[in-house]
């Protein structure tokens, strides 16, 4: 994570996976998550949800070429 002052934090792919791990596979809430991060609330919900759509998309093309 990297931020100047007035600027948006960056965050790396790794961290917002493991970020969302932290939810999908250690069984932490969102908010006991993002509070031990030091994050927004909403982050979390949206990185799972773009991590989802990324593997449903790779998912659909796997299912394009086999047929």
């Amino acid at each position: 994570m990297t931020s100047k002052k007035g600027q948006r934090n960056s965050y790396t792919e790794e961290f917002k996976r493991e970020a969302v791990a932290l939810v999908t596979e250690q069984g932490y809430t969102i908010m006991d998550a993002t509070r031990s991060l030091g994050i927004s609330n909403n982050l979390i919900g949206r990185w799972k949800r773009e991590l989802e759509d990324i593997e449903t998309g790779e998912s659909f093309q796997k299912i394009k070429k086999q047929n």
